[in-house]
C-alpha cells in the first residue's frame, strides 16, 4: 500500500517488524494508526502469520474502546464480495474469492469489532483493486483499512487512486475521515481568575482582608466550599477583579 502520511502525524513506533504505530491527539480524544504489512498467501508461512496477528491483537488490546483505532497496509488478504454472517463487519462490495489470508482477517476484525473500509463503499472495481502482478494480468484488493465498529461513522469513504505515481505495484488508497468534534458545554469552560497579584498592593490587602472577614460571618453553616464560590462569596472578583490575559505584542523594539 502506497500512503501519504500528513503533516500533523510526526510520530511513528515501530512496534514489529511488520508493524509501525502511531498515536494522534485530537478534539474528539486519541486517535491510534497501526501501519502493516502481512505475510503473504504462501503456506511456509503460517507460523509467521500467527505471529502478526499475535502482534497486531495486543496492539488492538492495548487501546481504549473509545479511541479512534485505524488499521491500515499491505495485509495480503482478498476478502471477496460474500459477507453472509459477516455483515457487522463488512459489505458486498469486496474482490475477488477469499484466500485463507482473508479468512484471518475476517476473524480477526469479528473477534475485534473491526470494519473492513474498502468493502462498504460502491465503486466501479479499478477503484478497489489495490494490486497489479508484473506481468500485469492479475489484479488483487489485498491492501485494506480497517476501523473500530464505534467509528464507523466517520469514514466517508476508500477508494484505489489509479492515475497517482508511487513506484509500485500497490495503489495509492484515499482514506476520508470526517470528524465529529465534541462541543464544549457550557459547565466545562474553565472558570475566570481572579486577579491575586493584585494583593502585592497594601491597601489592596487590606481592603481584601476586611471584605473576607466579614463574609466568612455568612458562610459559618457552610461545610465545602469550591472555587467558584471562593471567587464569588469571599468577594474576589469585587475587591481584586478577574485576571486578564496579556496579549502579546507583534511588534517590538527588536523586531
Amino acid at each position: 500500500m502506497a500512503m501519504y502520511i500528513g503533516k500533523n502525524f510526526d510520530s511513528f513506533n515501530f512496534r514489529h517488524t511488520r508493524t509501525i504505530r502511531n498515536d494522534e491527539q485530537h478534539s474528539s480524544g486519541v486517535g491510534l494508526i497501526l501501519i502493516c504489512y502481512s505475510p503473504t498467501e504462501d503456506k511456509e508461512e503460517e507460523e509467521e502469520k500467527d505471529s502478526f496477528y499475535e502482534e497486531l491483537q495486543r496492539a488492538v488490546e492495548e487501546t481504549p474502546v473509545h479511541d479512534i483505532l485505524i488499521i491500515l497496509g499491505d495485509l495480503n488478504a482478498k476478502i471477496g464480495t460474500n459477507n453472509k454472517g459477516k455483515e457487522s463487519i463488512m459489505g458486498k462490495h469486496g474482490c475477488g474469492v477469499i484466500n485463507n489470508n482473508g479468512s484471518r482477517l475476517v476473524d480477526f476484525c469479528l473477534e475485534n469489532k473491526l470494519v473492513i473500509g474498502g468493502t462498504i463503499f460502491q465503486h466501479k472495481n479499478i477503484h478497489k483493486l489495490t494490486w497489479t502482478s508484473p506481468d500485469g494480468h492479475t489484479q488483487n484488493q489485498i491492501d485494506h483499512v480497517l476501523i473500530n465498529k464505534r467509528w464507523r461513522g466517520t469514514l466517508q469513504d476508500v477508494r484505489a487512486l489509479r492515475g497517482a505515481v508511487v513506484g509500485s505495484d500497490h495503489t495509492l488508497v484515499l482514506v476520508k475521515l470526517k470528524l465529529k468534534l465534541r462541543k464544549i458545554k457550557k459547565g466545562e469552560q474553565r472558570s475566570p481568575q481572579v486577579d491575586v497579584s493584585k494583593l502585592k498592593d497594601p491597601a489592596l490587602m487590606k481592603s481584601f482582608q476586611l471584605e473576607v472577614k466579614n463574609r466568612f460571618t455568612i458562610l459559618k453553616g457552610e461545610q465545602e466550599l469550591s472555587i467558584e464560590q471562593f471567587n464569588t462569596t469571599l468577594a474576589g472578583k469585587k475587591t481584586l477583579g478577574l485576571k486578564r490575559k496579556k496579549k502579546k505584542e507583534w511588534i517590538s523594539s527588536k523586531t
